[in-house]
């Protein structure tokens, strides 16, 4: 039994996208960590538009890693976070995350402004290593 597939034009993109995979067998486990995910995006202004849940159960007909990928084909964000049904999260998770990418994206438009390129050696030679965009895209 597989998911029925998300349809574009009801998932705008969004910046965090939380992915949860399990089996059917642990649904109350997954439950609770689902539920306290959300429970973190509702009380919090900033991540009731920044952060969203997405979680995929089977009954073990996908491997770990044919779930992992069906969740992030089907992820309609810039940032993804994936966890296990089981993981135990805290309390301030969504908001740590959310932070974390704050940071990182301060900390490449620092980078940017100061004309600073990353580099990577290859060959024995340097060369100009692609820059992560951080430009805002459109819903």
């Amino acid at each position: 039994m597989s998911q029925v597939q998300i349809e574009e034009k009801n998932v705008p993109r969004i910046l965090c996208e939380i992915l949860v995979y399990g089996h059917k067998d642990n649904v109350k486990k997954v439950e609770i960590l689902k539920n306290s995910l959300q429970e973190q995006i509702t009380k919090s202004r900033v991540a009731k538009t920044r952060a969203r849940v997405l979680w995929y159960l089977d009954g073990g007909e996908k491997s770990i890693d044919e779930k992992k990928q069906w969740l992030i084909e089907n992820a309609k964000c810039k940032y993804y976070v994936i966890l296990n049904g089981l993981d135990k999260i805290d309390e301030s998770f969504v908001k740590d995350t959310l932070n974390k990418i704050r940071t990182l994206e301060k900390s490449i438009r620092s980078i940017k402004s100061a004309n600073i390129c990353i580099a990577e050696k290859s060959n024995d030679k340097i060369q100009k290593a692609k820059v992560i965009s951080i430009e805002k895209s459109q819903a």
